[in-house]
């Protein structure tokens, strides 16, 4: 009988080594067997949660075993912390014989204190100052450049395309322009009126309209 136990749990075994040898001490790899619940762990690599060969089984296993029987499911990914204080992700893998019966348990414990910590960080990093909107802002490399971005945006912003055909449309885009302050830079005004095709004084003549 013992020997068929040993046949069930030694292919966990060697999963737990393989885990261990990529997470190392980030993470702790246990087998339990349930023969004996007061000592169910037979094998554990890491040092997470504190406990050594030979602890018992952990009060939220007996009580998926109680209620679940044969119908227990794995339990994949959950959040707990530890009385050390650190948090770790972990998932459960039930162990079952020939029969389908469960015997046992692979469990597996990441670290993810430092992760967390730096989740929140970033998080508070990222935030914006409490009242500040969100902004549109392009940093271009030459003002050419830096034109050709608003001119782009403006007519994205309107629904129009070049050339413009309509007076009215034209109006309306170099009052958009206007706003945002494309007429403080030197040369804008040439550059537009070549756009839309008209003189630089019928562009001053939209601006008053």
């Amino acid at each position: 009988m013992m020997e068929n136990r040993n046949a069930i749990f030694e292919p966990y075994i060697r999963i737990a080594d393989a885990i261990y040898a990529i997470f190392k001490s980030t993470c702790e790899v246990v087998i339990h067997d349930f023969s004996e619940m007061d000592k169910s762990i037979i094998y554990i690599k890491g040092d997470l949660t504190g406990r050594t060969l030979g602890a018992p089984i952990t009060d939220f296993v007996l009580q998926q075993l109680k209620n679940n029987d044969g119908e227990i499911e794995d339990i994949l990914g959950t959040y707990s912390n530890v009385k050390n204080g650190k948090s770790i992700k972990s998932s459960i893998v039930y162990i079952r014989d020939n029969e389908g019966k469960v015997v046992g348990l692979l469990g597996i414990n990441y670290n993810v204190t430092e992760l967390s910590n730096l989740q929140h960080y970033l998080s508070d990093l990222l935030s914006p100052f409490e009242g500040a909107n969100q902004i549109r802002e392009s940093y271009a490399s030459t003002i050419t450049e830096m034109f050709e971005q608003i001119i782009l945006t403006t007519l994205m912003e309107l629904n129009m395309t070049l050339p413009i055909k309509s007076k009215n449309k034209k109006i309306e885009f170099v009052k958009a322009l206007d706003k945002k302050g494309v007429f403080l830079v030197q040369g804008s005004m040439d550059r537009v009126s070549t756009i839309l095709q008209v003189t630089k004084q019928t562009v001053y003549n939209y601006l008053e309209n």
